[in-house]
């Protein structure tokens, strides 16, 4: 868990001047995750070059073992073996922790925040006059087991999991008369960390966890009739790109558009939304 806690969904249904707790409250959540996600790297680090100061010692101490062996007594040679092993020990000790903080590590949400933020910072000054905001902003981590979608055999004996979040569902009516539904799932792979056997070596190699990251974005656009032309509205056969986003299906029905659209990369931003809002109304043909 991010936080050590779930974080209750926030629920929205306000006119524009009305929305800055919410904002407010998305700051707090992202501040709070901020710190655990620090902690976690300095923790990382930390391990990581107290497992590289035992290597040295190692080292160090085979060097210093060996030349003492031949040059003074081999009791020493065997002493530095014994020391040796428990310094082999503590390097393994350390990667097993090391491991367990990449396999399990705290959700970065740094960018479904400053997106959520984004969006109701902005679309509350595209509102038509007296309308409100409605959704769900869910800010919870996508990686849980209630979010498991599905599993598959993967390499190494290992078991892929793939987790799918629904995390933001906003309806708004904007000031050009159109009604815009926007819905935002996160789905993450994970193949966890395993070891592999090398095919030309032969020597076993520890893998490290993947995890792949998907946006997608679903669209339900209401055209309003009086500025807009539906009849000489024209989408492109899908798949074609939206920005960065590439538009997996739509459809046209009359007035209403819906279309969604994916894509993969550790964040969504607002500026990749909005170059995908953009690339639609740019199909959209004005009366």
């Amino acid at each position: 868990m991010t936080t050590g806690h779930l974080i209750p969904p926030i629920s929205i249904n306000q006119r524009p001047g009305h929305l800055d707790p919410h904002i407010a409250r998305i700051a707090s959540y992202a501040q709070e995750n901020a710190a655990v996600v620090q902690a976690d790297a300095a923790l990382r680090k930390q391990l990581t070059r107290k497992q590289y100061l035992f290597i040295g010692l190692i080292i160090f101490a085979g060097l210093t073992g060996f030349l003492l062996g031949i040059g003074i007594h081999i009791a020493f040679f065997f002493v530095t073996i014994i020391g040796e092993g428990f310094l082999m020990w503590q390097v393994d000790k350390i990667g097993k922790q090391i491991r367990a903080l990449e396999e399990h590590p705290p959700t970065d949400l740094s960018g479904r925040c400053a997106l959520a933020t984004w969006l109701l910072s902005n679309l509350k000054h595209d509102l038509a006059r007296r309308r409100r905001m409605v959704g769900v902003l869910d800010l919870n981590p996508t990686e849980d087991p209630a979010n498991l979608l599905r599993t598959a055999p993967g390499l190494g004996n290992t078991t892929v999991s793939y987790y799918l979040r629904r995390w933001l569902d906003l309806e708004v009516c904007l000031i050009d008369g159109n009604e815009l539904r926007l819905r935002i799932s996160e789905r993450i792979k994970v193949r966890p960390g395993h070891e592999r056997r090398g095919s030309i070596s032969g020597k076993t190699k520890w893998k490290s966890v993947k995890r792949v990251q998907q946006h997608r974005v679903t669209l339900r656009l209401q055209l309003n009739p009086e500025r807009y032309n539906s009849v000489a509205t024209r989408l492109p056969e899908t798949p074609w790109q939206a920005g960065p986003m590439q538009v997996r299906w739509a459809t046209q029905q009359s007035d209403e558009i819906r279309l969604m659209a994916e894509l993969e990369a550790a964040q969504l931003s607002p500026e990749m939304l909005v170059q995908m809002l953009q690339a639609i109304y740019q199909h959209i043909v004005r009366r």
